[in-house]
């Protein structure tokens, strides 16, 4: 007879065995030979460690539900936003944070006038600069009574930036989104400044009767170019996120074919849907229908009733019809479909999708996938054409899930965010780059000047 004490530790034994063997492994790299995966290879040792994925909560849906909300609970920035006008009157509101500069800058500003959010909202909700925390931070918008001298030297004392990380998030994401918000602390941590994109709608009113979507580029275009224009001497990092991460390659790829300069150092994406057609067939199977794509699709269709008025001058457009979504695939046949000029949804899919488009990327792109990502599936997931492309590299981890990637401690830094500032480091550390320092005569360029 086995010893009650002895039995009741069999379970525990038997679950180490199985993580030891199933869950901590070296993530498989698939990179075309050349300079850049020599790079990763040297500078990101990372790549060939194991990922160790948080014990018990390792299943794909667990753990990305578990991401959601636990992660990093209670971070928050005080951006500075940026209502940024596109080329047809659309409007991309852009989260700032550059660290010591904003706080330094608001308390500086603070100093000079008293700031009533209300108000100042109320006055400058067309142009300029606020705070994403809109009532619960102080606002940062340099007010007219402000002379340019001061507004100077709230940024002249500052200390040096290396560069910009320009984040995409995920669908329904914006600068809020605590993914988003460890992307951004790893940015200031490593010195740089972090800026969000918030696509159309999402944030603020929709200004023009034009959402977003994967396949169409132009805004992500607009944006890299505005944020060089702002910061030409700093090199630009750009950070892509499950739908960010469809962007960030469907606007490198187009870049890369027309022979064009992206302007972008690196890319580095995260849990991208590679084949959006196979993302929405493994979504509709039972468990993750009801856990993840009947939600996103209500929110989808809630974010365009939003918007109702602006969208009813949308040609062919019926907001009637989202009554009847019940997925993000009737959404994208009933919504984005009629608003961007596709037949169906499989159509605007076949356009956005970003795996037949590997190929065609000629800046440096490190892409992270979990095998296990219900948004992602493995054999979707363009291993080949990532070995036949020397700019690209993509890193599959055995779990993860979506957005997901927690290790030891779901509360703290997670995997993404250490190999992202491994990579990082790598990009900046190259010689033909340098360290960078930042320019004081081009502070006018910069979003916090005074108006």
């Amino acid at each position: 007879m086995i010893p009650s004490y002895l039995l009741s530790g069999i379970p525990g034994i038997a679950y180490y065995l199985y993580y030891k063997t199933y869950c901590r492994k070296i993530p498989e790299i698939y990179a075309g030979d050349g300079s850049f995966i020599d790079l990763l290879r040297q500078k990101c040792p990372i790549l060939s460690e194991e990922y160790n994925p948080i014990p018990m909560f390792h299943h794909s849906t667990v753990m990305t539900v578990l991401a959601s909300f636990a992660r990093h609970r209670g971070l928050t920035f005080p951006f500075v936003r940026e209502a940024y006008v596109c080329a047809d009157g659309g409007e991309v509101i852009l989260d700032w944070w550059t660290g010591k500069r904003t706080t330094t800058a608001a308390k500086l500003l603070a100093s000079v006038a008293e700031v009533n959010v209300a108000e100042e909202l109320a006055s400058h909700s067309e142009s300029g600069l606020v705070t994403a925390e809109k009532i619960t931070e102080p606002s940062f918008m340099n007010d007219e009574d402000l002379s340019e001298e001061v507004a100077k030297t709230a940024l002249l004392n500052l200390p040096a930036a290396e560069a910009v990380v320009l984040i995409l998030p995920g669908l329904t994401g914006d600068s809020t989104q605590n993914y988003v918000r460890g992307l951004v602390q790893a940015s200031d941590s490593l010195g740089l400044m972090a800026v969000v994109m918030n696509y159309r709608g999402v944030s603020g009113s929709l200004k023009t009767p034009r959402s977003y979507c994967g396949a169409d580029t132009s805004d992500v275009a607009e944006v890299v170019n505005h944020v060089k224009d702002l910061y030409p001497n700093l090199p630009l990092i750009a950070v892509g996120v499950s739908l960010g991460g469809i962007l960030l390659t469907n606007y490198l790829a187009k870049c890369g074919k027309e022979n064009a300069d992206s302007r972008v150092l690196g890319g580095f994406t995260v849990s991208t849907p590679w084949n959006i057609a196979a993302s929405c067939k493994v979504l509709e199977e039972p468990l993750n229908y009801y856990i993840f794509n009947r939600h996103l699709a209500q929110n989808l269709c809630a974010a365009a009733n939003r918007h109702s008025e602006m969208l009813s001058k949308v040609p062919g457009l019926d907001l009637e019809q989202l009554k009847n979504v019940r997925t993000i695939k009737d959404f994208d046949h009933n919504f984005t479909a009629k608003m961007f000029g596709y037949e169906s949804a499989d159509d605007y899919y076949k356009s956005a999708t970003p795996h037949d488009k590997v190929h065609q990327i000629k800046t440096r792109l490190l892409a992270i996938n979990a095998a296990d990502d219900m948004f992602s599936p493995y054999d979707a997931i363009p291993k080949e054409a990532a070995k036949e492309n020397p700019n690209v590299c993509i890193m599959v981890t055995s779990h993860g899930g979506h957005i997901g990637f927690l290790e030891w401690n779901p509360f703290g830094i997670n995997f993404v965010e250490r190999v992202f500032s491994q990579y990082v480091k790598a990009l900046l550390q190259k010689p033909e780059y340098g360290r960078l320092q930042f320019q004081p005569e081009e502070v006018d360029a910069a979003p916090f000047t005074a108006i």
